[in-house]
């Protein structure tokens, strides 16, 4: 972002790069000052220096290590990836978008993979497939032979019916059920 001219207010105009004596620099100059017709305010800011990223990201690993699976580090803060603190510090919105359209592939691929009619379906019963899939995980979806059954011979309020007469239906907020179980027999 450009910084405030001392004077005005207004945001300063990069006017060029030089080098300095001791590092690069950036000067900046008020063009609404010079407009009005006054001493046009000019500043001068260090360039912000750049690291090697890559290096850095070695010696973090080096360090830190990598760990896929989340432990306790030595502070005993739960711990992931390489020295995330998730008690402390969490994930952000777009590292949760991340873990979600991976999760997402993930499920379709293994849906796509483990049940025959899966690409022949409404879109709206892949999504339901897919969120089963999440929220168990394939081991636990495919113990829903009768849903499954139901789906392969074109039965959908069957399968419908299946997934309520389950301990799934019980343990799950009834808002996502209903609904996904409407999506199942509308199709």
């Amino acid at each position: 972002m450009n910084p405030s001219c001392r004077i005005c207010g207004a945001r300063l105009l990069r006017w060029a790069w030089y080098e300095c004596d001791f590092e690069p620099c950036a000067w900046w100059y008020c063009l609404e000052c010079d407009r009005a017709g006054r001493e046009p305010c000019i500043q001068v800011f260090a360039k912000e220096k750049t690291m090697d990223l890559e290096k850095l990201r070695e010696q973090l690993l080096k360090h830190e290590g990598l760990r896929l699976r989340p432990y306790r580090c030595t502070g005993n803060k739960l711990t992931i990836g390489v020295g995330r603190n998730l008690e402390d510090r969490g994930i952000s919105k777009e590292e949760a978008m991340i873990f979600l359209d991976n999760d997402l592939k993930r499920c379709i691929e293994e849906c796509r993979h483990n049940i025959p009619v899966f690409d022949s379906l409404s879109e709206p019963r892949q999504h339901v497939l897919v969120d089963m899939c999440f929220n168990l995980d394939m081991a636990g979806m495919m113990k829903f032979r009768k849903m499954l059954n139901a789906l392969e011979s074109g039965s959908y309020h069957l399968a419908a019916d299946e997934m309520m007469n389950s301990r799934w239906a019980r343990q799950i907020q009834a808002e996502r059920r209903d609904g996904l179980v409407s999506m199942m027999r509308e199709g």
